[in-house]
């Protein structure tokens, strides 16, 4: 069961993403909310999209619909998953379906030292195939493959891009 606290920033999450016009996954809240130290599951947000977000999208004027999607989970292969996705909008447009769970980290800033916690930047790596795009992403779950179309850095269509 969620607390209040965890409801509500679950409810910004997808606020944010709505007012934005995009689509997304409970895996995609979900990944965001561990981000922000929150301690959340999957199976809890996913349950917690199927009562609220349908009545989040009709308060705001927001005009979502859910749809089920298939989507390649490394942990069970492929599934379905609910993609929340604008009314006009198709949910076969949603292509982050090769997702993987994040694991939850505490944010923690030490007082004492004065650093302040940051993200590495790395470069996009960048493959000629769908096929080998995934499997390194699949082979490094720090990464999410991306289709490009012809605009990547190295001219190729697949990219894997860190998380």
């Amino acid at each position: 069961m969620l607390d209040q606290s965890t409801e509500n920033a679950l409810q910004d999450l997808v606020e944010e993403f709505m007012q934005s016009g995009v689509s997304f996954t409970s895996l995609d809240i979900t990944n965001l909310a561990k981000d922000a130290s929150y301690r959340v599951r999957n199976h809890e947000v996913a349950n917690w999209l199927r009562e609220k977000a349908i009545s989040i999208s009709y308060d705001g004027g927001y005009l979502y619909n859910q749809s089920l999607i298939n989507v390649d989970s490394k942990a069970v292969g492929m599934t379905l998953a609910y993609c929340y996705h604008y009314y006009k909008d198709s949910s076969d447009d949603y292509l982050d379906r090769d997702q993987n769970p994040k694991s939850f980290m505490r944010r923690v800033v030490s007082p004492t030292s004065g650093l302040l916690p940051f993200s590495n930047f790395i470069s996009p790596i960048c493959f000629d195939t769908r096929e080998e795009s995934r499997n390194f992403a699949r082979s490094h779950s720090d990464f999410k493959f991306k289709d490009c179309g012809n605009s990547s850095p190295a001219g190729q269509r697949w990219i894997c891009i860190s998380r």
